[in-house]
């Protein structure tokens, strides 16, 4: 049987944040490396949610991009640039980065679904996580 193991984006880990992961990848291009997407980690550490319309983060959608093809797992928790985790995702003040990371997990998951479609993908479903709490 085929096993397929996912490395977490996790801060203070190996993908800890979208800078070095940017680089990591470009060094396995080719590698079979599969990723584990839990962004909430990677907002804490650069104390922001990136933005596409946001001159700072043009970087973003490339290296999402990236992350897409390699995403299995998706941890959907919502993060913010003080933390890991928003106390109350459905306070009127968390609106913007609500909106900016469900767009993301939207875009990964239409990536997914394009692997499920594949004749060539392994791919086995759709895997999200949602996550809140201690």
């Amino acid at each position: 049987p085929e096993i397929n193991l996912t490395f977490e984006t996790h801060r203070q880990r190996l993908f800890g944040n979208p800078f070095q992961t940017r680089e990591l990848l470009s060094l396995l291009s080719q590698s079979k490396l599969k990723l584990n997407a839990d962004l909430s980690h990677w907002y804490c550490a650069c104390e922001r949610v990136f933005n596409f319309e946001d001159d700072r983060d043009k970087w973003w959608p490339e290296l999402l991009s990236s992350l897409a093809e390699r995403c299995m797992y998706i941890h959907a928790r919502f993060g913010w640039a003080q933390g890991p985790q928003l106390a109350d995702p459905s306070a009127p003040e968390c609106e913007n980065d609500r909106k900016l990371q469900v767009d993301v997990w939207k875009m990964l998951m239409k990536e997914q679904k394009k692997k499920l479609l594949s004749t060539t993908s392994h791919a086995a479903g759709i895997f999200v996580s949602p996550e809140h709490g201690p």
